[in-house]
């Protein structure tokens, strides 16, 4: 019997309702901001559940049920700038600005040291690498070092549980083990801060890890899977 045979003989399938849909967000971790769009593969306004996030998504429930698509907890994006607020940024950072912000975080802006004499002269610096902690070579201060009790409160904060001692430098891999689903993750101290959190693998996911974790050492490595 072919599958044509097959569908006709099951005939048409019942369309899923509006509770029914529900129950298969909240079980991924989600509430529904409006009614089922009435199509698994059309958006769906949600928001995660997680107390440390409540963040708005779009997702869709044809990603959820094979647990594709699962909250990365990501930190909310912070709202546009005017070139007053962005010029502010970018004097406390050390720099002048020599043209009006050109009103995104990511494109190059023209811009001087603000000491006098400084040797660098013009720069192009895109303001979300001011953000990031960029400054002129000359003013650059090393940071100040992180104990390993501080290390293991930024985890620990994080949803995760460390396992082996603080590896010394936030950029280092760090076995742990996150404290929501019990699976084993190596993340770095900086990809923390950077908003990356476990993706939490969904029970019915037919592959053995969630889309987006990558083996490494054995392990797994924790990476950011967004839904919109």
């Amino acid at each position: 019997m072919n599958s044509a045979d097959a569908s006709a003989r099951s005939g048409p399938r019942r369309p899923v309702t509006h509770a029914q849909a529900t129950a298969e967000l909240r079980a991924a971790g989600y509430e529904p901001l409006e009614t089922y769009p009435g199509n698994a593969n059309t958006a769906w306004k949600v928001r995660c559940t997680d107390p440390s996030c409540r963040q708005t998504r779009l997702v869709w429930l044809a990603h959820i049920r094979p647990g594709q698509r699962r909250c990365g907890h990501r930190p909310p994006t912070r709202p546009p700038v005017d070139h007053t607020t962005a010029a502010r940024e970018l004097e406390a950072a050390g720099f002048t600005p020599l043209e009006t912000y050109p009103g995104n975080t990511t494109v190059p802006w023209h811009m001087r040291c603000a000491q006098p004499d400084c040797p660098a002269g013009d720069r192009f610096i895109a303001l979300e690498r001011i953000r990031a902690g960029q400054f002129c070579v000359h003013r650059k201060q090393p940071r100040p070092r992180v104990t390993p009790d501080q290390a293991a409160r930024e985890l620990r904060a994080a949803g995760y549980e460390p396992l082996t001692p603080y590896p010394g430098r936030v950029s280092l891999p760090w076995l742990s083990r996150c404290t929501t689903c019990g699976r084993t993750r190596r993340t770095s101290l900086s990809t923390v801060r950077q908003g990356t959190r476990c993706a939490h693998r969904h029970p019915d996911a037919r592959d053995d890890r969630p889309a987006g974790v990558v083996r490494q050492g054995g392990e797994e490595l924790a990476t950011p899977l967004y839904s919109g």
